[in-house]
């Protein structure tokens, strides 16, 4: 009996968190305030505290994002969440003023820790990690709930892989080849909603909000309470007064306050929840709004001319509904040839609009002209000239009829989906780069590579280069994976300002790099060019001297990748073996 009370009590406090999130979102799209207005409270402060905040510098306060709503990088840059807000209103009724530094993980954090002050949003499993931290009172409570594919039985997980993020505490009875990492908590929940992983744990209102902001439709929540999450202010060198103050303005903050804060906190999101992603999701709904509305319109037609002022009400409602959806509404009629738009769409279209409405009833026209066309819907896609360039529409339409068959007017509407082929044609390239130093993968470049050897005319001489640094293990031991992570991008940096634009630079992992050149004027030219970037990528980190090693392979007659490759890497090979900083090249062999 106490554990069907826990998943009860666990479950109510799941679906008050989306709820309360769910409220954000509606207020925010109806343009209505979702915050209420933070009165500063009486604190109780002493007079030594008081002189304390007075004659107090910039508090630094560290903390670790990734985990919307509480604390997170927004697109563009700027630090958001609960945590942020706490500060502020810390900061408004105390007087104190805090410098926030974000870091992307807990080791980044703790070596930067001493040019600290404070550590935001601690847990117990931080304090645990940064010996020496002193817990301030909770400033928010959350449970941990597990999330999971909506195929997973909850009661039988054995074999289910666990989906982590890097750097994260394993709960117990999950066995090591079960775990795969990720490295946010998002990426977590995108990766078993799709499959990937089966099931894994996060605090109550990361789950639910990144539910509603991505429209998980395989992702559900299992009412399973495996912690309790306290987070806190913890002063890194340990000052009395200082946490005295933070703990009396944290016990100021009201329940109602900090549901006010959360809420804030949620619309200062960058959020991609949009009527596009709403009716979407709902897609079935509107759809069947949609069809009753064309035939409440059909029937006040023929029913009566003395309804029109209900017609153009219905029609005004519709069109209401367009403009919060951004959707250009329009009726042809094929008795007058006329195309007209409604007011929004008119509007929107400015000075374009008598040519959109050319290219759109050319559209139609075109397929009024296929047999059997009319009465049929339809679902294309048309480019049209919006506001000086060109902008991708969807084109819906719906054909009325007469009783007898006879086509009367189509009615239809264009939905902007621009943003959403931006969106594919970025992720295509996307996934062509590599996602630390932003030149071509490897993948990408077998590819290129492949096809300029399928169209490279015969005794055109190109060239293959493979390089890696010398010592970018001994960087990677000595000062850590993040500065090594910089010594990668600023040797991508240089490839690209050493090589030109026609060249394909990739990184094949770890510190390997390769060029391939097109039309290499000499043998001599591609020495200079190797021992140009030699000279270039010569650096230091602390007392290490960062070389790299080059191997290069002139490509002239037909040749396969894997041919070009494994001379390349021959060359590189003997070059290592010389020393730093050594370039090999190998001529081809006459064919």
């Amino acid at each position: 009996m106490n554990g069907e009370l826990k998943r009860i009590l666990a479950l109510a406090r799941v679906g008050r968190t989306i709820a309360n999130l769910s409220l954000v979102i509606v207020l925010t799209l109806l343009g209505l305030p979702s915050v209420l207005a933070l009165e500063n409270p009486v604190l109780g402060l002493t007079a030594e505290e008081r002189e304390y905040i007075a004659n107090s510098r910039e508090i630094n306060a560290l903390l670790v994002v990734g985990a919307a709503p509480i604390q997170y990088m927004d697109r563009r840059n700027q630090l958001q969440g609960i945590s942020r807000l706490i500060l502020e209103k810390i900061a408004a009724d105390t007087g104190l003023r805090f410098n926030c530094l974000a870091f992307d993980s807990l080791e980044q954090l703790q070596a930067v820790a001493r040019d600290g002050d404070i550590v935001v949003g601690v847990p117990q499993a931080y304090a645990d990690a940064m010996p020496g931290l002193v817990l301030s009172r909770p400033y928010l409570t959350s449970v941990t709930i597990q999330f999971q594919h909506k195929s997973v039985n909850p009661e039988k997980l054995d074999g289910k892989i666990f989906a982590a993020v890097e750097g994260g505490n394993i709960p117990s009875g999950i066995p090591a080849e079960s775990v795969r990492y990720f490295d946010t908590r998002e990426e977590a929940m995108t990766a078993v909603n799709a499959g990937i992983a089966h099931y894994g744990y996060g605090n109550a209102y990361s789950v639910a909000y990144y539910t509603l902001q991505n429209g998980y439709r395989n992702l559900v929540t299992v009412p399973l309470e495996r912690e309790q999450r306290e987070y806190c202010l913890a002063p890194i060198n340990p000052d009395p007064l200082l946490m005295s103050i933070l703990n009396k303005a944290i016990a100021a903050i009201d329940d109602d306050t900090i549901l006010s804060i959360i809420l804030r906190a949620t619309t200062q999101i960058d959020q991609d929840i949009s009527w596009a992603k709403i009716l979407d999701t709902y897609k079935g709904v509107v759809w069947t709004l949609l069809l009753i509305i064309i035939v409440l319109l059909l029937l006040l037609i023929r029913s009566s001319r003395h309804s029109r002022k209900e017609l153009e009400l219905q029609n005004r409602r519709y069109e209401m509904l367009a403009e919060l959806s951004n959707e250009f509404i329009f009726a042809y009629s094929l008795e007058t040839d006329t195309i007209t738009f409604s007011q929004h769409s008119t509007s929107s279209f400015g000075e374009h609009v008598a040519e959109v409405g050319d290219m759109v009833k050319a559209n139609l026209m075109k397929r009024l002209e296929q047999p059997s066309a009319a009465g049929n819907a339809t679902n294309d896609t048309i480019l049209l000239p919006v506001s000086g360039h060109n902008v991708t529409f969807r084109l819906v339409t719906s054909d009325i009829c007469t009783s007898d068959g006879q086509l009367r007017e189509v009615i239809g509407k264009l939905i902007d989906v621009s943003k959403e082929v931006a969106e594919k044609e970025a992720l295509v390239t996307r996934a062509q780069l590599d996602g630390l130093t932003g030149v071509f993968n490897r993948a990408t470049v077998r590819e290129l590579v492949e096809e300029r050897l399928n169209q490279k005319s015969r005794g055109v001489l190109d060239a293959f280069i493979l390089l890696d640094a010398d010592t970018f293990k001994q960087v990677n031991d000595t000062f850590g994976h993040f500065m090594g992570d910089q010594v990668l991008k600023g040797l991508a940096n240089t490839l690209t300002s050493v090589f030109r634009a026609t060249d394909i630079i990739g990184r094949f992992g770890g510190d390997e790099f390769c060029i391939y050149m097109k039309n290499v004027p000499s043998l001599e030219f591609l020495e200079n060019k190797c021992r140009q970037l030699v000279n270039a990528t010569r650096s230091s980190v602390g007392d290490l001297t960062i070389t790299i090693s080059v191997g290069a392979t002139l490509v002239k007659d037909k040749r396969s990748y894997e041919e070009i490759f494994q001379s390349a890497d021959t060359a590189l090979y003997e070059a290592k073996n010389k020393g730093p900083g050594q370039v090999v090249i190998v001529q081809p062999c006459r064919s």
